[in-house]
């Protein structure tokens, strides 16, 4: 069966520069930059004959690295294109890609916009780079995709510093003129080792210091308590390739130059069967030691503002998706123009919970949900003009318990 995520490192390279990060502090620092486009379709065509990968597979163009950086990126999106492919490209946008003249972007699914807030005083903190052309890479990159074909969702990933929550109110306004999605989230350890030592309490004590002072620490140790030894990685179910076509164990591999700490460098993607490929992603033994530390369900369970905007900036009112609850995945719900984009309704025991697509995290399901027997009512908040660019988060949780209708 084929996977829903592979995450491809076509440039190491990042020119951002964030602390908590592991490519933009340079811990990584690695030799290499970028993956020649020969290996790439290569690549792609071994996911494809080894039925890994399919058309309903999502192809994310980055691991740790910038791929707008890659100097033959258009080469990329032809291969992707010319196989039916949907892809995905994560950005800082402090660089405004240029592409090839017959390039088309209408297999491009998701264009995700990595910010560390909203003011260059943000910048200056984290990412290092000027806002001003940011911004201006932002409309001029979201106007020459758009123009390419592109529709899909355009989403901003504003991370949310204690030093930036004012600066949310103009990044949703600035969201809502280019018809973007804005899905703030708290900044967290983006650094294998960073994280690991936080959890050990091992952390250097000048970087500890640092983190206490800009990140929500307490939501950090309050999501450790959360996990569980049965936690399943989403790991377990995509595949990330470095830059050399080598399979990692995971996303936040810890490198150290051409060098990964034990257990995280699997061998050659294109020497492994399906089976092999699988096997080894779910049977390391350092997988047991990240889970039962927390830290995988740390890195995947993101937590978010949940007051954010002025009260008196928008108005808004509950619409509401009714389904058949037999249904097990409700893809592109729509009422009143209002996108509720890959929910899952799953089944535990007598209960039914509502969950979002794993899928980066961007999509949330915010609002309430009732069954009854035959019915699923999912009641959402959306703007007065029924768009969903604007989302504004109600619950920390990203699993909302279901509970019989109210009587009215």
């Amino acid at each position: 069966m084929a996977l829903k995520e592979f995450f491809i490192e076509i440039d190491t390279r990042c020119n951002a520069r964030c602390f908590y990060c592991d490519t933009g502090n340079k811990s990584r620092d690695p030799h290499r930059k970028s993956m020649d486009v020969g290996l790439f379709e290569r690549v792609i065509d071994h996911a494809l004959s080894t039925g890994l990968a399919d058309q309903s597979t999502l192809i994310n163009l980055f691991d740790r690295g910038e791929p707008t950086l890659h100097p033959d990126v258009s080469r990329i999106f032809r291969c992707l294109n010319e196989r039916a492919l949907r892809y995905c490209i994560s950005s800082n946008c402090g660089r405004a890609v240029k592409l090839d003249a017959d390039v088309s972007l209408a297999l491009l699914d998701k264009f995700v916009i990595s910010m560390p807030g909203f003011s260059q005083a943000s910048y200056d903190r984290i990412h290092r780079l000027p806002i001003r052309k940011v911004l201006a890479n932002i409309e001029s990159m979201l106007a020459d995709f758009r123009r390419r074909g592109f529709r899909g969702s355009a989403i901003m990933s504003l991370h949310t510093y204690r030093f930036n929550l004012d600066e949310l109110a103009p990044a949703a306004e600035f969201c809502r003129k280019l018809d973007i999605l804005f899905s703030p989230y708290d900044a967290a350890f983006a650094d294998y080792r960073m994280a690991r030592d936080f959890i050990k309490g091992t952390l250097a004590p000048e970087v500890l210091a640092r983190a206490e002072q800009e990140l929500f620490t307490e939501k950090i140790r309050e999501q450790l308590t959360q996990s569980s030894p049965d936690y399943r990685c989403p790991q377990f179910d995509r595949v990330t390739i470095d830059e050399v076509g080598d399979l990692l164990l995971c996303c936040g591999a810890p490198r150290l130059g051409d060098a990964y700490d034990d257990g995280f460098r699997l061998g050659a993607f294109l020497k492994m069967g399906a089976d092999e490929v699988i096997k080894l992603k779910t049977s390391a033994s350092v997988c047991a030691d990240c889970i039962a530390s927390g830290l995988a369900y740390m890195g995947h369970n993101v937590t978010r503002p949940t007051e954010y905007m002025p009260k008196d900036a928008y108005q808004h009112h509950l619409v509401s998706v009714v389904c058949p609850v037999e249904e097990s995945i409700i893809p592109n719900a729509q009422h009143q123009n209002l996108q509720a984009e890959n929910l899952f309704v799953k089944r535990r025991d007598d209960s039914i919970a509502l969950v979002e697509d794993d899928s980066h995290g961007y999509h949330r399901l915010l609002g309430q949900a009732w069954c009854s027997s035959d019915l699923l009512t999912i009641t959402l908040l959306a703007k007065p003009d029924g768009r969903s660019a604007l989302k504004l988060e109600m619950l920390a949780d990203t699993r909302i318990a279901m509970r019989p209708r109210p009587s009215i």
